[in-house]
Formats: structure tokens, C-alpha cells, sequence
């Protein structure tokens, strides 16, 4: 099941969403909302009074955009990931051809990229874990420990299936704006399989922005 949500506003804010077991239907819930700065900055700082004083440790990944007086955005994010990625920056160039994770070791969705990518990459792979396209959709993968959950890999098509670590780059590479990530999240599952350098399952939920302003987070989990 996908939890998302789209917002305007420095943070993002969200509400939940159904989608059926096989990930063939989808019903979505949107809350689009912008919050007063003065309100958004109090909240903020008095989070972040408390994370340093101790009172609410937070062992999961943060995100948040900041819109200058010019129009500009800037994306930025916390990375609370318990462990080293060896990150590398790599470039996708346009048609470059990536095939996913699939069930039992078998190849998963494939596809050639529709837009090139830039980005960071995490042990040596040639995937992105943060990352923007030429069309200025940005994106990461956010750590969400105790909460993602992710289907299970003999219940799904193969042709759709991918590792939670390839779905930041299925969207960047393939998508110009949020609403068309959203569109086609029908399209795929996010399938519980162990990462080979972590030999875990990794928790992950994702973050995107595109160039409008608009932004998507998408979290699998069980409701």
C-alpha cells in the first residue's frame, strides 16, 4: 500500500491513501494545504530545540524545500541512515537502458530513461539515492525504520517489481513532475527484497520535487 501526499508548503503533510493488495487499484486521498511561515517556523524550530536537547531523538531521514523571494527552490535533506553508502556522483544520460529487481533473483521492470539523471549513488551501483533530472525534478530516499513495508515478491507481476532502493531511480528517470510519479504508481510494486551490501530488507519512504514547486512523498506501508 502507497501513503502519499502533495503540498506546496515548506513541510509536507500528509494523509493517508488505499490501495488494493496487489497494487492494481489505487484510490488516492490528496491534502494540499499551505501553512503560514510564521506557523511553519515555529513549529521548526521548536522540533529542533527538542532533537538537540535530546527530548525526541529522531532516527529518521528529514527533508524540506525553501522558496527564495526570486521564485528559486532549494531542496534539502538530513541523511540519518545508520550506515556508509560509499556515495560516488554518477550521471544517467538519456535511453540509458536499467533493469530492476524482480522475485527470486529474476530480472524485475525494465526501462530506458526518458530524461538524464545526475546524482548520488550508494555502493558503487548505478542507481540514484538523491538526485535531480534535466527537468528539475528532484528527489531522495528517506530512511523510515519501523514503519515501510513493502510487497511481498510472489504475490506481484515481475514485470512491475523493484528493489526499494530503485524506485528513486525508476521516477527520475522516467518522470518531469510529480503528478505524473503519482499517475503511474499503479504501475509498479515495491517488493520486499534484502539489499546484496546490507543484507537487510531497508526501510525507505521517498521525497520528490519538481521544477512547479509541487511535492510527493510516497510511503509504503501496511494500513
Amino acid at each position: 500500500m502507497f501513503h502519499f501526499c502533495l503540498n506546496t508548503a515548506l513541510f509536507i503533510f500528509h494523509k493517508g491513501s488505499k490501495l488494493g493488495k496487489n497494487r492494481k487499484e489505487i484510490t488516492a486521498q490528496w491534502l494540499v494545504k499551505d501553512f503560514p511561515m510564521k506557523t511553519l517556523m515555529k513549529n521548526f524550530l521548536i522540533g529542533l530545540i527538542a532533537f538537540l536537547t535530546g527530548l525526541s531523538p529522531v532516527f529518521a531521514c528529514t527533508s524540506f524545500q525553501l522558496i527564495a523571494k526570486d521564485g528559486s527552490k532549494v531542496y534539502a535533506r538530513t541523511m540519518e541512515f545508520q550506515f556508509p553508502l560509499s556515495s560516488e556522483l554518477v550521471v544517467l544520460p538519456r535511453q540509458s537502458k536499467f533493469v530492476a529487481t524482480g522475485p527470486n533473483n529474476i530480472s524485475g521492470a525494465s526501462w530506458k530513461s526518458k530524461y538524464a539523471v545526475v546524482g548520488l549513488n550508494g555502493f558503487g551501483k548505478p542507481l540514484i539515492i538523491d538526485g535531480l533530472n534535466e527537468k528539475g525534478m528532484a528527489g531522495g530516499i528517506l530512511y523510515f525504520p519501523d514503519h515501510a513495508a513493502y510487497s511481498n515478491p510472489s504475490a506481484v507481476d515481475s514485470s512491475k517489481a523493484m528493489a526499494p532502493w530503485e524506485f528513486m531511480t525508476w521516477a527520475l528517470m522516467n518522470f518531469a513532475t510529480v503528478a505524473e510519479v503519482r499517475k503511474a504508481l499503479p504501475q509498479i510494486a515495491v517488493i520486499a527484497v534484502k539489499q546484496p551490501d546490507l543484507n537487510v530488507i531497508p526501510p525507505f519512504h521517498y521525497v520528490l520535487h519538481d521544477a512547479t514547486g509541487a511535492v510527493l512523498v510516497i510511503e509504503p506501508i501496511n494500513r
